[in-house]
């Protein structure tokens, strides 16, 4: 007897699609199945990365008149650089909007513990994959060199079995997993069960097509230890296809989708026109 071991991401996409029929059989959305908490969350704008400075100051300023009171930067991976950019956008933005900063695993330790001293100084909300998600040891000595929380997890560290890890490691103050690639909706809400076991926040990843935005925030909507949804930028760029699309609202919150199962639906006419065939 053979047996077949399926990558996270594929086992996401069958959970996901089990939890949107046992939603749509049931008439409630999945959040309520799990189990409700709430049915909107807090939004940051997840930025691109821009060329210059200028653009990504530019790209805040649109963000903060649409109602976002928090932004992520995802910084170039020049320490010197990107401890500018970060300055001049908290000086750009006040002290009352939430910052973070995403290096997207671009430092060494060494550059990653001065970086993350600066960004304390700063206020930033979290310092997030400033180092190869498989360096554990860097991650451990780099928590606890830093009063900023340290995050990573949704590039390499798929599972929230691997999550365990780094938490009795030390080297996480924050897990990061995302419904639509690391084990479905299943494996986000026990991700978001172990964090608030050891007392910490799971800030789940949502940087991706409205599909996997709407599994997210049903997680969002069952669990109390996930603080912001990460909406990517630009606004609209993420929902090809789709009928229904996730929707800043004007206190800068977003709705978890009410709809029965995931709350969104295909517009399977225009998808097919989007769709190229392969011979």
């Amino acid at each position: 007897m053979s047996i077949i071991v399926l990558p996270p991401h594929s086992i996401a996409l069958l959970d996901c699609a089990l939890w949107d029929l046992a939603g749509k059989a049931a008439g409630l959305p999945v959040y309520q199945l799990l189990g409700a908490m709430r049915d909107r969350v807090p939004a940051y704008a997840s930025s691109q990365t821009y060329a210059t400075l200028a653009d990504f100051q530019r790209e805040a300023e649109t963000w903060l008149e649409r109602g976002f009171r928090a932004i992520k930067l995802h910084v170039w991976g020049d320490p010197e650089r990107d401890v500018e950019l970060c300055s001049a956008i908290r000086a750009q933005v006040g002290p009352g909007i939430a910052l973070m900063a995403d290096a997207v695993g671009s430092y060494n330790l060494t550059d990653a513990i001065r970086v993350g001293r600066r960004l304390e100084e700063l206020g930033y909300e979290w310092f997030e994959m400033p180092i190869r998600d498989q360096h554990i040891e860097a991650y451990r000595r780099l928590a606890a060199a830093l009063d900023i929380p340290v995050t990573s997890g949704e590039v390499h560290t798929y599972t929230f079995q691997e999550a365990a890890n780094y938490l009795t490691s030390g080297a996480w103050d924050i897990v990061r997993i995302d419904a639509g690639i690391s084990g479905g909706i299943t494996a986000a809400r026990k991700a978001a069960a172990l964090a608030e076991a050891f007392g910490l926040r799971c800030e789940i990843h949502s940087f991706g097509y409205t599909l996997a935005q709407a599994a997210n925030l049903q997680v969002m909507g069952a669990v109390g230890n996930c603080r912001y949804f990460e909406f990517p930028m630009p606004l609209g760029a993420y929902g090809a296809g789709m009928l229904d699309e996730i929707e800043l609202e004007a206190d800068g919150t977003v709705r978890v989708p009410a709809k029965p199962g995931l709350g969104v639906e295909v517009d399977w006419e225009r998808m097919d026109k989007l769709t190229v065939a392969r011979m």
